[in-house]
């Protein structure tokens, strides 16, 4: 019995050899013929929109490593048409804006305005990275923190001598995440923390004096024994915490905040809590992304007695204001067990208005951002911050947007693994950390609405057309060891990867949601024959032509002696024969006569003269 899955076979693997020679030569051949591969346009096309046509595998030069393909989508609702206080809270962006911005992170795929008028209390709880003493029993051992990312950090102090009681540690918060524990969940189930410059770091909303509404961070620290259960102090001793906020200040860490606490003993609880907002002044303040450090220091003449030298750090993010969720590629956290290295090959995403057809007054704007620009620098600007930006592409909301990711360079697709393993574990380990840099690979695309207020008949004043809906749309490539996912390898060449490029840098980016698909698939094909139309004036080019079909031939009858056609799996099926060219034969031109041609067509009876 033959199976399919036999991929590393003898014979499986002279298939796929000379398949991919024989995709090289005809690429070859096509482009120097003025046509565009079938295989490259196809993946044009899942590049610019990822949801509408089959997903492809990026080809690998010197390796042919099985792979998973995904395109997970999402779309939801949003509604900024009311008007935001500016005394009683931090605005994120101005009224009646919407911000979506979509980058090739798998953890934050996008970023998007949640302006919450209702004040809904968000509370979000730290998970940190698996600390490996756990496994050894400490700390209460596997049965109070099961392998995974736990909910709080250990760290362990030792004195320099027992003379001196008093002394110095200082740490940064290992964070991987936080998991929602409101009912409100803009970030979704799961929001992951990024890594920048060596440290852990997510996004929080900026925060004013006003007390009704609030965006802080606590955190809590808590004296433990080495069985991870609160110990009060005793007598004298004290531990003084010093926790500081560094805020994001173009490509460095500033600090911006340090609170102060002592636990002594005659805390509650063994612990004390340090709670720090970033703050700025009321207006437009989008937030920042923070980190966070913990220094101490101890007077504890008894530390010499085992299991008396271990501190809990624990956190909480909790706010009602306004902010930017920060959301993963769909059910990302559900399938981290199963996802190793990831791929973003193709993103996109669309703004499309949900109101009543004569409220949608309104302009909206797409732009991509240069690689390392974030997109905070966007939002302080505003809407109208973009008026002199190179690139961008202006249109009526009435008719929405829809725009995809441009690539920029070889690195941003780049297999990256987001989510770590404990080798002790093994291959199939649960996730215990989660490592990718806050500044992707890549650009930024942005899209961005603006409507206009109204006032309606009801004598409401509102911004009616900021009733709209977003979609998001994805193509992965990911290697696992999850049987639960069909693996192939690439079945593009390198060859009909770079004209596909080539077509893909001169397509437009940003079109109105209801012509997009129209728009692409006719620019793609337009540009399909231009090269066909231009191969007529390159001559010195065809001579080429007859070589590389003759390579082509030799190769197919050298390494099979039947015609096999390989079915690639990871895109539409493409036959990429050779074309037979019926000849044409001229006549030796006669005197004062034009030259006679003969072609393969039947001649035309002539007419019989009738008789007379």
């Amino acid at each position: 019995m033959k199976m399919d899955g036999s991929r590393h076979s003898t014979y499986q693997g002279k298939e796929a050899a000379k398949q991919s020679i024989l995709s090289y030569l005809q690429a070859r051949q096509s482009e120097a013929k003025g046509h565009v591969p079938p295989a490259s346009s196809a993946f044009a096309l899942a590049l610019a929109m990822p949801h509408d046509f089959p997903a492809w595998r990026m080809p690998q030069v010197y390796t042919t490593i099985p792979s998973a393909l995904a395109q997970p989508w999402s779309v939801d609702e949003q509604d900024f048409s009311s008007l935001q206080d500016p005394v009683d809270k931090c605005i994120g962006l101005p009224d009646g804006e919407m911000l979506l911005a979509i980058s090739r992170s798998p953890i934050y795929s996008r970023i998007q305005y949640w302006p919450n008028y209702a004040g809904a209390v968000v509370t979000y709880e730290g998970r940190f990275s698996f600390n490996p003493a756990i496994s050894d029993g400490s700390y209460g051992g596997l049965a109070a923190h099961p392998v995974g990312m736990i909910s709080a950090q250990y760290n362990t102090f030792n004195f320099e001598n027992t003379a001196n009681p008093s002394a110095g540690s200082e740490w940064d918060l290992n964070l991987a995440g936080f998991e929602a524990s409101s009912a409100a969940r803009p970030h979704g189930d799961f929001l992951f923390c990024a890594s920048h410059k060596g440290r852990r770091c997510f996004y929080i909303p900026a925060s004013n004096t006003d007390v009704s509404r609030y965006s802080y961070t606590t955190i809590s620290l808590t004296h433990v024994g080495g069985n991870g259960v609160a110990l009060p102090l005793t007598g004298s001793e004290s531990i003084h915490f010093v926790v500081t906020m560094y805020a994001l200040a173009g490509e460095e860490w500033l600090e911006t905040l340090t609170i102060e606490n002592t636990l002594t003993a005659a805390s509650p609880g063994a612990s004390v809590d340090a709670v720090l907002s970033y703050r700025q002044p009321a207006g437009v303040s989008p937030g920042n992304y923070v980190t966070f450090t913990v220094r101490m220091d101890a007077s504890m003449p008894t530390t010499g007695q085992p299991g008396r030298n271990h501190i809990k750090t624990q956190a909480q993010m909790s706010f009602n204001t306004g902010t930017f969720s920060h959301l993963s590629v769909p059910d990302l956290y559900q399938k981290r067990d199963s996802v190793g290295a990831i791929r973003p090959v193709a993103a996109a995403g669309m703004l499309s208005p949900n109101s009543a057809l004569y409220n949608r007054q309104g302009l909206v704007r797409g732009i991509q951002l240069p690689p390392g620009q974030s997109w905070l620098t966007v939002v302080k600007g505003g809407f109208n911050g973009l008026n002199t930006a190179e690139g961008m592409w202006n249109g009526p909301w009435e008719k929405g947007i829809y725009g995809f990711l441009k690539p920029v360079g070889v690195a941003e697709f780049e297999m990256i693994s987001p989510f770590l393993r404990l080798a002790e574990y093994g291959a199939y380990s649960p996730i215990v950390d989660v490592d990718y840099p806050l500044v992707p690979p890549g650009g930024t695309l942005l899209m961005y609405a603006k409507t206009d207020l109204q006032t309606l008949g009801s004598g409401d004043v509102l911004y009616a057309a900021g009733q709209s809906y977003t979609t998001t749309l994805r193509c992965l490539e990911f290697r696992t060891l999850d049987t639960w996912f069909k693996q192939d390898t690439p079945q593009l060449d390198q060859e009909e990867l770079e004209i596909a490029m080539r077509m893909i840098t001169h397509l437009p980016q940003f079109h109105e949601n209801f012509l997009h698909v129209a728009a692409i698939t006719g620019f793609l094909r337009a540009a399909k024959y231009a090269g066909e139309m231009a191969f007529k004036h390159l001559p010195g080019i065809v001579r080429a032509i007859p070589v590389i079909g003759e390579a082509a031939r030799k190769i197919k009858h050298a390494m099979h002696n039947q015609d096999s056609n390989v079915k690639p799996s990871s895109g539409p099926m493409v036959k990429a024969s050779l074309k037979v060219v019926k000849p044409t034969v001229k006549a030796v031109t006669t005197a004062g006569k034009p030259p006679a041609v003969l072609t393969a067509a039947a001649k035309k009876p002539k007419k019989k003269k009738p008789k007379k």
